[in-house]
C-alpha cells in the first residue's frame, strides 16, 4: 500500500516501543493501540537490517478484519487482534528469520504515520516440519544415489570378471582344444626315393589346428638324411604352432 504524502511518527497511535529477545519456537505479541479519531487504516511493516520496510498486514477499522500480504498471507504463524482499539500482531513458532523491527502505522488524511517500532531478536533455531521433511528427503536422495552408485560399481566389477573369465576360457580352448583328429599326413617325400621312410600323424591335443595340417613325429626312419629333413619340418611345425 503506497500513500502519496509525508511520513512521520504518530502521536495518536501508540505502540509499545521495546527490544524483545525471544527464543526460537516461542511466540510474541506486538501491541499497537489506536484512538477513534478518524483513523481508517492501520498497518504493520517489517524491516530487517539493511532492507526497506515490507508490508505485513492492513486493517480497516470499520471492518475489524485484517489482511496479510506477501509471505505472511495464509501463514498461520501470523495473526491480528483487531477489536477494542487494538491492532496487535502475534507471531507464533518464532524463527530466526522473524528477527526484525516491526512498525505499526496508520493512514490519516493521506499521511502515513509510524510508531517508533519494536525490535524482535529471535535466539537459537528450531526444526520445523518443513525443514525436517526437506532434510529427510535430501537424506533419502543421498542414500538412493549411494546405493545406485554401489550397485553400478558391483555390476561393473562382475561384468569385468565375467569378461576376463570368458577371455581366459576362450584362450584356453584355443590353446588346448583340437577340432578333430588329423586325417591328413605330411607325406611329402621327406626321404630320397631309394629310401623308405614311415611317417605317422599323431593327434596333438595341446595344440590348436587351424591354418595348417601338421604331421606327427617320425615313427621310423632308416637314414640320417631322413632324420635331418624331418627334424627341419618338425621345427617349422612347432614354430608355426606357437605362432
Amino acid at each position: 500500500h503506497t500513500v502519496g504524502g509525508s511520513v512521520k511518527f504518530s502521536s495518536s497511535v501508540h505502540q509499545q516501543s521495546d527490544f524483545l529477545s525471544v527464543e526460537a519456537g516461542g511466540s510474541v505479541t506486538l501491541h499497537c493501540f489506536y484512538k477513534d479519531d478518524g483513523t481508517a487504516w492501520l498497518y504493520w511493516y517489517k524491516q530487517t537490517l539493511g532492507q526497506k520496510p515490507r508490508l505485513v498486514s492492513t486493517f480497516f477499522v470499520y471492518d475489524e478484519r485484517g489482511t496479510f500480504y506477501h509471505e505472511f498471507k495464509n501463514n498461520p504463524r501470523f495473526t491480528l487482534e483487531t477489536k477494542n482499539g487494538r491492532n496487535h500482531l502475534t507471531i507464533s513458532n518464532l524463527r530466526t528469520s522473524d528477527s526484525a523491527t516491526y512498525y505499526c502505522a496508520r493512514d490519516y488524511s493521506l499521511i502515513l504515520e509510524f510508531f517508533e517500532g519494536t525490535t524482535v531478536s529471535v535466539k537459537g533455531s528450531v526444526i520445523t516440519a518443513d525443514s525436517s521433511v526437506s532434510g529427510f528427503t535430501d537424506e533419502v536422495d543421498s542414500l538412493v544415489l549411494v546405493y545406485f552408485l554401489s550397485g553400478a560399481l558391483t555390476f561393473s566389477t562382475i561384468l569385468v570378471v565375467l569378461l576376463a573369465f570368458s577371455v581366459y576360457k576362450m584362450n584356453k580352448r584355443n590353446s588346448h582344444h583340437s577340432p578333430g583328429t588329423v586325417t591328413k599326413t605330411l607325406c611329402v617325400s621327406l626321404c630320397p626315393l631309394n629310401m623308405s621312410c614311415e611317417v605317422k600323424s599323431l593327434f596333438l591335443s595341446t595344440i590348436r589346428l587351424s591354418r595348417k595340417i601338421y604331421c606327427s613325429l617320425l615313427n621310423k626312419c632308416r637314414s640320417k638324411t631322413c632324420l635331418s629333413v624331418i627334424a627341419q619340418h618338425l621345427f617349422i611345425f612347432l614354430s608355426g604352432s606357437i605362432l
